[in-house]
């Protein structure tokens, strides 16, 4: 019988695990990116401005969102419902993928 694609994901999946810390750590190094990379691009293209602020381009908003990826307490200024909406995931996607 073939392995279906989740059985093969799941086992190289596990395999990757099986490395320890290094490996773990790494994978949420990628999440983090992957996390912040979404959202920047999200608030470039979408134009999400913060009140009485111009469109970031996506180099800016990319920075704006490791620095919420990083420190959850730098949200408290933000203005903007847009804005608020994708740094609000931004925020709560650091807190799951930052290592204790």
């Amino acid at each position: 019988m073939k392995p279906s694609f989740r059985q093969k994901f799941q086992y190289r999946f596990d395999n990757l695990m099986s490395r320890g810390t290094p490996a773990m750590v790494g994978m949420l190094f990628l999440l983090s990116l992957v996390i912040v990379f979404i959202a920047g691009a999200i608030i470039a293209l979408a134009r999400f401005t913060q009140e009485g602020g111009q469109a970031m381009p996506f180099g800016e908003a990319a920075w704006e969102s490791l620095m919420r990826t990083l420190d959850s307490g730098t949200m408290g200024g933000d203005t903007g419902t847009g804005f608020r909406i994708v740094m609000l995931f931004v925020t709560l996607g650091g807190i799951l993928t930052t290592p204790i």
